[in-house]
């Protein structure tokens, strides 16, 4: 019998699992802030920022002050710090918006990866078949070039005679990776590794996710064990 989350405890599941390692085993990413290090980081340079474009702004107006001394010259430092004001809060406004959106992507990232590999490694109920449907309706065009229904049919169908069904997921590893840039043309990806018991092992299950056309799809699904038999 597998043990399941309903899908209404998915963000507690999520959460709870939040507090362990995120470090990306087999990610395809070169560089990855936790996290609880992403939101921290855009919060520090913004202030940083502002702390320091604050002080160079008052250096900018005192030196004017100090040669120029008609009324002309203070409406134009009047507007060069308002001027410099609306662009720091602009970054401000979004780097704000780049924590807020990689915080949500997270944390729908992590809910699907736990939700899918529930369902892709259990039985469907009607059916009592492995529910390869289930990896088949969420997987990005990309992944369906490059492994065709047959093809994951038999490998879902090789999981289940090695392993058995699933019997419970243990522990979640990874992350999500967001541009810096709210409006990058790169699309946000996300990499996890699980740690499942099956009824006749433990195994891994890698799987990756890319956030195209506003939802998560999966481009990657591998079950790693040494009780697996090609």
């Amino acid at each position: 019998m597998v043990q399941t989350w309903p899908r209404s405890q998915n963000s507690v599941v999520a959460s709870a699992l939040h507090g362990h390692m995120f470090n990306r085993i087999g990610s395809p990413f070169t560089r990855q802030f936790t996290p609880g290090e992403r939101p921290a980081l855009c919060f520090v340079t913004a202030f940083t920022t502002i702390f320091y474009s604050i002080i160079r702004i008052k250096q900018i107006e005192s030196a004017f002050a100090t040669q120029y001394t008609d009324k002309s010259m203070t409406k134009r430092n009047n507007l060069l710090s308002v001027l410099l004001s609306l662009i720091l809060l602009s970054a401000i406004i979004l780097l704000v918006l780049n924590a807020m959106r990689q915080q949500e992507l997270n944390t729908t990232s992590q809910e699907l990866a736990i939700e899918l590999t529930q369902r892709i490694l259990s039985r469907d109920p009607e059916t009592q078949v492995p529910n390869v449907q289930a990896l088949l309706d969420n997987a990005h065009p990309s992944f369906l070039q490059r492994r065709s229904t047959a093809s994951s049919t038999a490998y879902i169908a090789m999981v289940f005679k090695n392993l058995g069904e699933l019997e419970v997921i243990e522990n979640i590893s990874g992350a999500s990776e967001t541009p810096l840039l709210v409006f990058s043309d790169v699309l946000p990806r996300a990499a996890y590794v699980l740690e499942a018991v099956f009824a006749n092992g433990s195994s891994t299950v890698e799987i990756q996710l890319i956030f195209d056309q506003d939802r998560w799809s999966v481009i990657d699904f591998s079950v790693k064990s040494s009780l697996m038999v090609l």
